[in-house]
């Protein structure tokens, strides 16, 4: 999804002056917010196959890790971020119309009983943390 130029520029972006950071950071997010688009395009039409040699925990759970880290330059900021993301992977997991399709219907009511109540408390605590 990166060019060769654009990946040497993100590992290396402190060692750019302001002036070519001003201009790389724009095209750069706008190039990452096209690459996830392209992802979800790819998640909704491949077949289960296809798939799954593309998202598959070899290649998914790097992602998500650095995602879902909370290491940052801006910890308080990545940390209100990782939660409403976290919200909305658990909150599209738990829904019944999606969690009881993907597991037995004992495991689900279990998950949605601890799990949902969790993640809630941690959101709210989150959202109204001075």
């Amino acid at each position: 999804m990166l060019g060769n130029g654009m990946r040497k520029y993100v590992m290396n972006r402190s060692n750019y002056k302001k002036e070519i950071q001003r201009v790389y950071d724009p095209r750069l997010e706008k190039y990452a917010i096209i690459a996830i688009k392209d992802l979800t395009l790819l998640a909704e039409n491949l077949s289960e196959e296809e798939q799954d040699k593309i998202f598959n925990n070899e290649n998914i759970e790097p992602f998500l890790r650095s995602l879902l880290s909370l290491k940052s330059d801006n910890e308080e900021k990545r940390r209100k971020r990782v939660i409403g993301l976290w919200d909305a992977i658990f909150s599209n997991f738990l829904s019944p119309e999606y969690g009881l399709k993907l597991v037995k219907k004992d495991t689900w009511q279990a998950l949605t009983m601890q799990q949902d109540n969790t993640l809630k408390a941690i959101y709210y605590a989150t959202r109204f943390r001075e």
